[in-house]
């Protein structure tokens, strides 16, 4: 795949992310105030009120200075991208490039040199026998002179040309700038800053608090800001009230946080769960799918042969296994591939569809059935009603991905609820298909991170057992998912999440071509589907 540039969308970037960087800490300063009330409230008592007080007037203003800090050195390293091209290949405000279409603007040029070649010699040649036999006749005749023309061609399009050294810059340019970003310690402080928050995160989850006769909403409101500014931080686990005020997550009693699987990973294991599913995961494909039984068997096949391959798939954990397979099925769909400058920017910088055909052919898969599976299921799932399988699959690849693109995308919004519910309310368009697959993704994802003998395929497919079997409520379980296991808490994080209107969120709406109208119309006919699924009003 070749490499491309467009000064103009780089600067509009870069402008989008100072600006919610801006954002960032205007949001911070309404917080301070409801972390101010928090501190200063005497109904909290005893050591874990205490402690939480001490954590929000020091470590919290740390890590929101740290993830602020963190967007400034990410915006410088854009810039210094960018005086780099500048320098290196083309200074002008309005410069773009592809390097795939310059390379094939060159073969083009090269052929017609190839043909001009053969055909202008031939006229040379014959232009000077015309002159030796009428230069008698005529005094003013010339000969045709092909030699200036070829020379011409050849600083164009041939080895050393303008099209070659276009090429060349762009390729120059790229490895530098790739070494410059890998060798900037941008990856690790990221990082660090993860764990750090993941480490303080696991502490709290340990905390305690009662109340004392206490106004439950004053508690609630600083938990919603907290969850809409700082999603990566992750605080309102923590902070969200219910009468008895327990700072421990209901449902999660250990760090929110992928871990090594319980149970030993084993392909006999998976084996084995595909032999007591096979009836049940084959009906439940073509009900939620409209996958055909051999396209069913084509999948589990695929999986199969994965974990296979998979280098030390016994040790990794969940996330992994759910980023490495995922991805590459995600990926056999152009829109959810590296081959999509908008997927990439929220994590996808993997596979193009044709490396993903390859990667299973590789494996003793068949890719090119697959890719028609998903492609031609993505293309008629609205239409038939049906979930989008190739939207689930492009949903667990960015929630399990980790890696530098999307931490620096997550510093201004959920990259994962951008690839799901939130980023099709903002597109505007949100059909059956979308609803229905934003909400199974979200809680299989949340399924996936516990499982404990790390099938991760089989957790997708006991969920649309489940499903079919009507034995849970999807809605609900999305809510408590989103509400750390208070469903009615999630409806209100929902609303919350989807008021929040980040740079990222802005940017699906307006490379949508739609309106903010447009949004709040299908914001309200989401809520309302999850309201009618649940039976929670959101209104």
């Amino acid at each position: 795949m070749g490499k491309s540039w467009d000064t103009k969308k780089i600067h509009d970037f870069i402008e989008t992310f100072e600006n919610a960087a801006h954002n960032y800490m205007e949001g911070i300063g309404y917080l301070q105030s409801g972390y101010e009330k928090y501190q200063n409230n005497e109904t909290f008592v005893g050591g874990g009120a205490e402690a939480t007080k001490r954590f929000i007037g020091t470590k919290q203003s740390e890590f929101n200075r740290q993830q602020y800090e963190l967007s400034k050195e990410m915006i410088k390293r854009y810039v210094d991208l960018d005086e780099t091209f500048k320098a290196m290949v083309d200074p002008a405000d309005d410069a773009k490039i592809d390097t795939d279409v310059v390379a094939r603007t060159k073969t083009r040029f090269q052929r017609q040199l190839e043909e001009y070649e053969s055909l202008a010699f031939a006229i040379q040649q014959k232009t000077m026998e015309d002159v030796d036999k009428f230069r008698k006749y005529c005094g003013d005749i010339e000969e045709v002179y092909v030699r200036d023309t070829l020379a011409d061609y050849d600083e164009f399009c041939g080895t050393g040309g303008f099209l070659y050294d276009c090429i060349k810059k762009v390729e120059e340019f790229d490895d530098k700038a790739c070494n410059r970003l890998f060798n900037s310690g941008i990856k690790d402080a990221i990082q660090g800053h993860i764990e750090e928050i993941s480490g303080k995160a696991a502490g709290l989850d340990s905390i305690h608090s009662h109340a004392v006769d206490i106004d439950k909403h004053t508690l609630s409101l600083v938990a919603l800001g907290t969850d809409a500014t700082l999603n990566s931080i992750n605080l309102a686990p923590r902070l969200m009230a219910s009468n008895r005020i327990s700072l421990v997550s209901p449902r999660y009693k250990t760090p929110r946080k992928w871990s090594l699987v319980k149970k030993k990973f084993s392909i006999d294991n998976i084996k084995s769960n595909a032999e007591i599913n096979e009836v049940k995961y084959i009906e439940s494909m073509e009900k939620l799918y409209g996958f055909s039984k051999e396209e069913s068997k084509l999948f589990n096949d695929a999986y199969l042969k994965h974990c296979e391959h998979y280098k030390d798939a016994e040790k990794t954990g969940n996330r992994e296994k759910a980023d490495s397979f995922y991805t590459a099925l995600a990926c056999l769909f152009t829109q959810y591939s590296a081959d999509s400058w908008q997927f990439k920017l929220m994590g996808n910088n993997k596979m193009s569809p044709s490396e993903a055909v390859a990667y299973f052919d590789a494996i003793g898969a068949d890719g090119k059935a697959l890719y028609d599976a998903v492609n031609n299921q993505h293309n008629t799932c609205k239409k038939n009603e049906k979930r989008d399988f190739a939207h689930e699959c492009a949903i667990y690849s960015v929630m399990a991905d980790d890696n530098i693109y999307k931490g620096a995308a997550t510093l201004d919004d959920n990259v994962g609820e951008l690839v799901g519910f939130k980023g099709d309310v903002y597109s505007g368009s949100m059909g059956g298909d979308d609803k229905m697959s934003d909400v199974s993704a979200y809680n299989i994802y949340y399924r996936m991170k516990k499982s404990e003998d790390g099938d991760i395929w089989n957790t997708m497919v006991e969920y649309n057992i489940d499903v079919c079997d009507g034995s849970i409520n999807e809605a609900t379980e999305f809510l408590q998912n989103m509400g750390y296991g208070n469903a009615k808490i999630g409806m209100t994080v929902l609303k919350t999440k989807l008021n929040y209107k980040t740079a990222s969120a802005l940017l699906i709406t307006a490379t949508s071509k739609t309106n903010l109208t447009k949004v709040k119309k299908t914001k309200e006919e989401f809520l309302d589907y999850i309201a009618d699924e649940s039976g929670i009003d959101w209104k």
